[in-house]
């Protein structure tokens, strides 16, 4: 999914927060890998609660990378 994300630049933040991670030190896979966590998060609660992607938050988590994303 974080593949397709870049590819489609959809969100674009997605590629941002690649781009910034890789600026910063993170190589391409462990930059994948927290980026990962951020839509885990998303997924896990959108099936937990049987309700779409909070896109807002998936996006605000993005851009706190490296740190922690939060709930």
């Amino acid at each position: 999914m974080v593949d397709n994300q870049l590819r489609d630049n959809n969100p674009p933040e997605t590629k941002y927060t690649m781009d910034r991670l890789m600026a910063i030190g993170y190589n391409n896979v462990e930059s994948k890998k927290l980026i990962c966590k951020c839509l885990m998060l998303e997924m896990i609660d959108a099936m937990k609660n049987n309700k779409v992607l909070n896109e807002e938050r998936y996006i605000k988590n993005l851009l706190r990378l490296p740190e922690e994303p939060a709930n």
